[in-house]
């Protein structure tokens, strides 16, 4: 019998809390921060002594709404932190019959070295029948594959 394969390593967390604006038929995300980014491997020559080194990834967040994923937003870049305090503020002008059709997804990239953005991961909040009174810190995990939370 094969052994089960093994967990992937952990991606990180991120953390935001979400408002929704009945008057302004508006809602309001509050990106905080994220927890435990994975670090780059420093990369040598093939043949030279690594030292062991690492580096620590260069963050920012996108965020849009699904279906349509439109608009997109993007946070700041945080150089060279695994915990990184965004911080910040995005709003989308949704009515509360479209917030129940709606999915937020984040997705997390280590912006690299020549303007390259890499994928870390991606969280799905489902804001179906959510209570989005912006009284709660949601924490979820980041993951490779979209999967809805």
């Amino acid at each position: 019998m094969a052994a089960p394969a093994p967990d992937p390593p952990p991606l990180g967390t991120l953390l935001f809390e979400l408002r929704y604006e009945t008057y302004e038929a508006q809602l309001n995300v509050h990106l905080i921060g994220a927890r435990r980014l994975p670090v780059r491997h420093l990369v040598t020559e093939p043949g030279v002594a690594s030292h062991g080194g690492v580096i620590k990834c260069d963050p920012l967040v996108e965020v849009c709404l699904l279906p349509g994923e439109k608009p997109v937003v993007e946070s700041y870049t945080q150089f060279g932190v695994q915990d990184p305090q965004f911080d910040e503020y995005f709003s989308f002008k949704l009515t509360s019959a479209e917030l129940n059709k709606k999915t937020l997804r984040f997705t997390v990239y280590d912006y690299k070295r020549r303007h390259k953005l890499t994928p870390i991961g991606h969280v799905l909040y489902s804001l179906k029948g959510q209570e989005l009174d912006g009284a709660m810190v949601i924490e979820r995990n980041l993951k490779l594959n979209s999967q809805v939370n």
